[in-house]
């Protein structure tokens, strides 16, 4: 018997998402004492809060097939921006190579 998703918090690409963010989170706080780290915090943080949003309001529009797509076209764009923060905090020496690739990878099957 097929059961249905009553929320979108049961949806496992918005658990994904949702978890995704709270590493990202817990990974910030290595560096919050750079003197750069600020701005870079806060729009990490954002862009990862902003994938599990834009999945949310996909949820609640799901009976518009375009604003749902275009929600889900939101999140997508929303990952690949994580991503290219991910890889600025590597470069930049913030984050172990490590640490930012398996942040990647969760970003990665986000943005897929």
């Amino acid at each position: 018997m097929q059961t249905h998703t009553q929320r979108f918090q049961d949806l496992p690409i918005y658990q994904l998402a949702f978890q995704a963010s709270v590493e990202v989170f817990a990974s910030a706080q290595a560096f919050a004492d750079a003197p750069e780290a600020p701005d870079l915090i806060r729009r990490l943080l954002a862009q990862s809060r902003k994938v599990r949003a834009h999945i949310a309001r996909a949820w609640g529009k799901r009976q518009d097939q375009v604003a749902l797509v275009g929600e889900l076209c939101a999140a997508q764009d929303a990952a690949s921006e994580v991503q290219r923060w991910i890889e600025a905090t590597v470069l930049e020496g913030y984050l172990s190579a490590d640490a930012g690739q398996t942040l990647y990878d969760h970003y990665r099957a986000i943005h897929t």
